[in-house]
């Protein structure tokens, strides 16, 4: 998985992971203040391919950018477009 801090609002994103063979894009969010967790994607539709091992940031312009990561492909690991 990935995570990523808003400082400004106290949310904390969460993207992605690997389970096993299993693979996400989901994206998550935990709320500092109220200790809540919140699906914003359920990673169907438009999302980022399901990955482990990447990065993601969140910018003063208050986007979330998910970079790179790895998906088991047979016996080798690729790595995935953004």
């Amino acid at each position: 998985h990935a995570a990523a801090m808003d400082q400004a609002n106290g949310l904390m994103y969460l993207f992605g992971g690997q389970a096993g063979e299993q693979f996400f894009n989901d994206l998550w969010v935990f709320d500092v203040k109220s200790l809540t967790w919140a699906l914003i994607h359920d990673g169907s539709g438009d999302a980022p391919v399901p990955r482990y091992g990447t990065s993601m940031v969140f910018t003063s312009a208050g986007d979330l950018i998910v970079s790179h990561g790895f998906r088991r492909r047979k016996s080798t690991t690729q790595p995935l477009p953004a």
